[in-house]
């Protein structure tokens, strides 16, 4: 609940900056994933992101801390896979609940450049 209540306020504050769902979407699951190694100066452990659409409507995103240390910049994106790979399997188990037929479901890592 509060977390949609604050996206609701989120939503509120900028009308013009909203999420966009558009009426004719396409029943494709497409998700992003990226970490950034070693992020935090202190405790040293990466940041994990994810992003899954629905068609081009955005309708899943996550951003933490991973909670171990990662000790190469490739076990941080397996973790970053791992964590969308989750997400992917809950909304295909969503899906068939809800009786909607996926059309593909298509991962995708995506390599940000460094700051």
């Amino acid at each position: 609940m509060q977390a949609a209540m604050r996206i609701i306020r989120y939503l509120k504050s900028a009308p013009g900056t909203g999420l966009f769902y558009p009426a004719f979407n396409s029943l494709r699951i497409q998700a992003f994933s990226d970490s950034d190694w070693a992020t935090c100066t202190t405790t040293r452990r990466s940041i994990t992101g994810y992003c899954v659409f629905l068609g081009k409507a955005l309708i899943s995103w996550k951003s933490k801390k991973q909670s171990t240390v990662s000790r190469s910049s490739l076990e941080a994106e397996y973790r970053a896979l791992a964590f969308v790979t989750c997400e992917l399997q809950w909304l295909k188990y969503l899906c068939s609940d809800l009786h909607l037929r996926i059309l593909h479901l298509l991962p995708h890592f995506v390599n940000l450049p460094s700051r």
